[in-house]
């Protein structure tokens, strides 16, 4: 099944496949609570039993394929619950051309009882024509003018606007994106630009302050080039060079933190921090032509370049997406293995 491919592969994802979202506009799941989770696993549990007894009609033969069946699910008040908030998309669910559910207590003794949930299952052949298109059994295939051999979500997905798969509004929530993660990047944006109109108040240019002696100090500077002032002799030409990269990145970090899921947490850490030292630096130089340098790393006379926060952000971020690779090498390799171990 398409959940037991999911499983088996590599990378980092969501849990479930029926949590992910392929394109925009199409209904979204709430994959990342716990309660969906459960009604998810749930789900596979009911699919489970349906699936027996699809299997056990086969064997009888009373169906060929699943798309001839019409089940029947009987279940307790709770579970049916639950069922009726797929309405119509639950047939999808089962891979059947109908499905219905009713209470527990009017179940015949034909039915195959399910044995994880209070649930049980009849299954019966359609007395519908198939659909040529999709292959469902519907009771109005052979009935529709020009379109003999389709059902109407066929005709309405090739002459109409296109079906449009409807969830139950509870269902229908917003998937929670890495950009939840945009308030650290608020945040140390608001921490450079303050220490950075600090310093421009309090010091003169190129005065600098022990804070550890021989170790580190406080030193303004003005820094017209990139990160720890590369390029900083340019000449006045790099100014509008690195105000386009940073925003170029800036709009492509926006768009990985919009795809992402919320769970991916040191990617979207990482993409949060860069993005605010894209933002800090990029501030600067639209306003004064310049970045504010500060920070003063120095021992037995050798400095590192001055730095500034925004600097310490983007650094962090991309040790953090090293760090992201690296265990994401690890988990393939570590899978790699156990699926090597199994032959």
């Amino acid at each position: 099944t398409a959940q037991e491919i999911w499983e088996l592969l590599p990378g980092q994802r969501s849990k479930y496949v029926f949590t992910e979202v392929w394109y925009d506009g199409f209904a979204e799941f709430a994959g990342v609570k716990d309660e969906e989770n459960q009604f998810w696993m749930q789900l596979l549990d009911v699919r489970d039993s349906v699936n027996q007894a699809l299997e056990q009609a086969r064997r009888n033969d009373v169906i060929g394929g699943s798309l001839q069946a019409e089940v029947t699910l009987f279940a307790d008040d709770a579970l049916a619950a639950k069922l009726a908030r797929l309405g119509d998309e639950l047939r999808f669910a089962l891979l059947t051309s109908e499905a219905t559910v009713k209470p527990l207590a009017e179940a015949d003794a034909d039915s195959l009882k399910a044995e994880k949930l209070p649930l049980a299952v009849s299954v019966a052949a359609s007395n519908y024509n198939k659909c040529e298109r999709c292959w469902h059994h519907r009771e109005e295939v052979g009935t529709i003018d020009g379109h003999d051999d389709l059902c109407q979500r066929c005709v309405t997905n090739i002459d109409g606007e296109g079906e449009e798969r409807r969830l139950p509004n509870e269902m229908l929530k917003k998937r929670a994106s890495g950009l939840r993660y945009l308030w650290i990047t608020v945040l140390m944006v608001i921490v450079d630009q303050i220490t950075k109109v600090w310093v421009a108040a309090e010091f003169e240019l190129y005065e600098s302050r022990v804070v550890i002696d021989g170790l580190f100090n406080l030193t303004y500077v003005h820094n017209y080039g990139a990160a720890f002032s590369f390029l900083s002799d340019g000449g006045g030409w790099q100014r509008w060079f690195f105000t386009v990269i940073a925003i170029a990145i800036s709009a492509v970090l926006l768009i990985w933190l919009r795809r992402n899921p919320v769970n991916f947490w040191r990617q979207n850490l990482s993409f949060a921090l860069i993005l605010s030292g894209a933002i800090g630096n990029v501030a600067d130089r639209m306003m004064y032509g310049y970045v504010i340098d500060f920070l003063d790393v120095h021992y037995q006379g050798w400095h590192w370049p001055a730095f500034n926060v925004a600097d310490m952000a983007i650094t962090i971020g991309a040790a953090l997406m090293l760090l992201e690779a690296f265990v994401e090498n690890r988990r393939d390799d570590t899978e790699a293995e156990r699926e090597e171990g199994k032959k």
